[in-house]
């Protein structure tokens, strides 16, 4: 115990931060009750997310599609990995990750979103989607996949779920989001304008 949190005093001395700032920072997240825009996304992705993926598990069988042909299919496939595939077989780990995931989306929830509408729906989407393919992975071991888009052939998008989705969309709107705050703090600015 003693020899973690000198470790833990060492870290905070490499990078140069003050125990009481930490301290500071984290008695200082206002915890009021999350707007109805964020509860209310994150939970119709939750639910959506999970109402789908069970369908698809009890309608179907594992590795067929409906229609069998076609740009845009339902195909029941499980996924231990993360997106596309990668990390095969690490479901511990992914948890581990999702977790620290939630944890990060929810501080920054409390800490940047509570007067921006536009980054409070971008969260929620992230968080919708972080927890329903973290309840697969908790419960069933796996991400159940079943929208498969084939481009051409035999090629074809990896399948994907409604919480993929939004985790996608939700990461796009916080993208968007970045820029719109760089450029609207960068000011009058301009490529070519010269610079004292």
């Amino acid at each position: 115990m003693m020899i973690n949190i000198v470790r833990l005093l060492w870290v905070i001395r490499i990078f140069r931060l003050d125990t009481m700032s930490i301290l500071q920072m984290i008695l200082n997240i206002n915890l009021r009750k999350p707007t109805l825009l964020f509860s209310i996304v994150t939970c119709l992705v939750l639910v959506s997310d999970q109402l789908t993926k069970t369908l698809i598990v009890r309608s179907m069988n594992l590795f067929t599609s409906f229609p069998e042909e076609g740009i845009l299919r339902l195909t029941y496939v499980l996924n231990s990995g993360s997106a596309f595939g990668f990390f095969q077989g690490m479901n511990s780990i992914l948890i581990i990750v999702s977790l620290i995931g939630i944890v990060g989306i929810i501080y920054s929830y409390y800490i940047y979103a509570l007067n921006d509408s536009f980054l409070q729906l971008a969260l929620a989407l992230l968080l919708g989607g972080a927890f329903g393919n973290l309840a697969d992975r908790i419960f069933r071991g796996a991400v159940v996949d079943f929208i498969d888009v084939r481009l051409y052939g035999d090629i074809h998008f990896p399948a994907f779920n409604i919480a993929d989705s939004s985790l996608s969309v939700g990461l796009f709107l916080l993208i968007c989001h970045w820029f719109f705050e760089v450029s609207r703090n960068t000011g009058s600015t301009r490529i070519g304008d010269d610079v004292d």
